[in-house]
């Protein structure tokens, strides 16, 4: 630029602009390596982090949350990853930043690409059909083996939660590696030694790592071996984010080797849980059972009567029936008598009446007329006869109603006998039950009563106190008896 040029002078934008052009022109798409610094994802979702090289060069780089969910692995500080961004400014601080797009564990891709292929050829080939996600075949596990590394955390893990939840099984190991380039073909042989053993499971762990050093449970050898074991298999390898080809083509994928241990473990638990519960209900079942019985034991009892009450309360009862009986049949006599009476009454004053008519007629003719004697004998004759019809009348109707107030003394008699009868076996009866639930009745046949100081009935053993006196009732006598010990 020539000396005597001036310099236009611009603004901070200004600048800031033309940086951020310059940058968008010449780094839009870039892949850079480096060591993750101060990772950390915000409620927006956006994850914001450094990245850093050996030499402690170090730039800021935003990766916003819709690429965010493309990630699949836990990226940590430390971690040496590959990212593709694009670098701009900020403009509030004009600090340069990297836009990310994409991140890899550096070094990963082409495992990764290795990963997907065998997957796909796997499945493509029904490998992952053979062993479907299923649950354990039996319900109560007795006999487990576990393949792992000797020493290993995962081991003892494994170890730990199983002889806690469930000490009764039996656990086989069966080392192997678990890393490096020998390590398929190790735990191809512990698994085929552990599936000749007949164990209810198979446990194939290992703890977390790198892609790396979990790349041995990714090799396909081992995967069809897994395929063709006869034993149920759980694979639990790395942590919950960490998938393998073992997973895959395994029984069932635990997200940890602990997590291993519990599934395998489950099924026990909740065979014994529910035997536990079964218990229970049984035992609440039982109580319920004595408490009603007890209870219906205790009603009974209160409304058991003594005998020589009950006995006094039907016989006056009975004496009741009888008495409310005579005053019936009494009251009836007596309106038959009074009708009868009346009856007696009504015939005399109608023999009466006539009697005084036909001698009034009689007197009358006598008086006025002077009869030929053949018609006096034929009045006389007549006359003789209307009395001696009149007689037969009263005797008639007198046989009618004796003849009815027999009748009625016969049905008030029967009647009372009918009533008396029924009285009587009701009267039988009930002494007959009052025999048959009387309490003092077993004495006969051999048992006993017991009763407390204070004359109360004792029920169950539980009553009674060791020193407490008791008194017990047999059949012919009583005896004062101690309580020296009981017998649960």
């Amino acid at each position: 630029m020539p000396e005597n040029q001036q310099l236009e002078p611009i603004t901070v934008s200004e600048l800031l602009n033309k940086l951020n052009l310059s940058l968008k022109n010449n780094f839009k798409d870039i892949l850079v390596v480096g060591e993750l610094s101060g990772f950390k994802v915000y409620s927006s979702g956006h994850a914001y982090f450094s990245l850093k090289d050996k030499s402690d060069a170090l730039v800021k780089c935003v990766m916003f949350h819709f690429h965010k969910r493309g990630v699949n692995f836990v990226p940590k500080d430390g971690l040496e990853v590959s990212i593709n961004a694009e670098a701009n400014i900020y403009f509030p601080r004009g600090d340069l930043q990297l836009v990310v797009s994409k991140i890899t564990e550096h070094g990963r891709g082409s495992l990764y690409e290795q990963f997907e292929a065998l997957k796909r050829k796997l499945d493509s080939e029904g490998v992952f059909n053979k062993k479907q996600d299923r649950p354990l075949p039996l319900p109560f596990v007795r006999s487990v083996g576990v393949v792992s590394s000797l020493g290993a955390a995962a081991l003892h893990d494994v170890l730990t939660t199983l002889k806690r939840r469930t000490p009764h099984i039996n656990i086989t190991i069966y080392p192997s590696l678990v890393q490096g380039e020998m390590a398929p073909e190790k735990l191809i042989s512990a698994l085929l030694r552990a599936d000749q053993e007949n164990h209810d499971a198979i446990l194939l762990v290992r703890g977390g790592g790198s892609i790396e050093d979990l790349w041995a449970f990714n090799d396909e050898k081992l995967a069809r071996t897994i395929s063709e074991l006869k034993t149920f298999i759980i694979s639990g390898v790395g942590h919950e984010v960490d998938f393998t080809i073992s997973d895959l083509v395994a029984n069932h994928r635990a997200p940890t080797p602990t997590a291993a241990a519990e599934i395998v473990s489950q099924s026990t638990m909740q065979y014994l849980n529910d035997i536990g519960t079964l218990i229970n209900t049984l035992h609440k079942f039982k109580e319920n059972q004595i408490n009603n019985r007890y209870q219906k034991l205790d009603i009974l009892t209160a409304k058991l009567v003594s005998p020589e009450i009950y006995l006094k309360i039907q016989t006056h009862n009975l004496l009741s029936l009888k008495q409310s009986l005579i005053e019936r049949v009494s009251k009836i006599e007596s309106q038959k008598r009074t009708q009868l009476k009346d009856l007696q009454k009504d015939l005399n004053f109608e023999i009466q009446t006539k009697t005084r008519d036909f001698s009034k007629r009689l007197a009358l003719a006598v008086s006025g007329l002077i009869f030929p004697s053949s018609i006096y004998a034929q009045n006389n004759e007549k006359l003789n006869g209307l009395v001696s019809q009149l007689q037969l009348l009263h005797d008639k109707h007198r046989s009618i109603h004796m003849s009815r107030l027999k009748s009625v003394f016969t049905n008030l008699n029967s009647e009372f006998e009918k009533k008396l009868m029924v009285c009587r076996n009701i009267a039988t009866q009930l002494i007959s039950n009052l025999k048959a639930y009387n309490p003092k009745g077993v004495l006969s046949r051999g048992f006993s009563i017991v009763y407390d100081s204070e004359g109360k009935l004792i029920k169950s053993a539980h009553e009674v106190g060791i020193g407490d006196l008791i008194k017990i009732e047999f059949v012919d006598s009583e005896l004062q008896a101690e309580a020296i010990s009981k017998n649960n």
